[in-house]
């Protein structure tokens, strides 16, 4: 089964990004949007697991989480990923309030503690955010419907979408269907 480990959104704030994606799907039709109920922060992709590995996933998240803290966040700024001349990801920036730094700890923990069972180092680093949509393949090309899209987003760079207290994190186990992604959770962790 396909996994990942995630915090999952209050339901304000995935209401909040649900109004906003209803208000940028009709500018483009190049765009493949996140549903509402699956929006969420990866923390690692683990990818395809046996069910029996689910134990030791288990015990190494509640290591972690047992010593971490609960993380207050904010929503905030449409941006593109990799730019607006080649558009590929719509989404929205996440930080802590207060700058504080207990997300990119608990990433390396995680990421700490899932190597020894197996699942790869992800040497990218981390950028928490939001996927919001993201551009079908178009093959090098810029969608050709995509700059009334780019011209909304531009108006939301700055704007704050919600706040949210993550206090616990959650697997999830991902069923990739021709109508879209189904997320179920396996495991939710609190935080000590």
């Amino acid at each position: 089964m396909r996994c990942f480990i995630a915090l999952r959104l209050s339901e304000d704030l995935r209401h909040s990004l649900g109004e906003l994606i209803k208000l940028l799907k009709p500018l483009s039709t190049s765009l493949k949007w996140v549903p509402q109920e699956n929006l969420h922060l990866t923390i690692k992709f683990l990818g395809n697991i046996d069910e029996s590995a689910l134990p030791d996933i288990e015990r190494a998240m509640t290591s972690v989480c047992s010593s971490h803290k609960v993380i207050e966040l904010e929503a905030s700024g449409l941006k593109i990923f990799p730019d607006r001349r080649m558009p590929r990801v719509i989404w929205a920036g996440l930080r802590e309030t207060g700058g504080g730094v207990l997300l990119p700890e608990l990433h390396g923990s995680i990421e700490s503690a899932m190597k020894p069972l197996g699942f790869a180092f992800d040497g990218r680093g981390f950028n928490p955010h939001l996927t919001l949509g993201r551009v079908k393949r178009r093959r090098g090309k810029k969608p050709p419907d995509i700059e009334p899209l780019i011209n909304e987003i531009n108006t939301h760079e700055t704007e704050v979408f919600g706040r949210f207290r993550a206090d616990e994190v959650a697997l999830f186990k991902s069923d990739l269907l021709p109508t879209g992604a189904i997320y179920t959770t396996l495991l939710k962790i609190p935080f000590g």
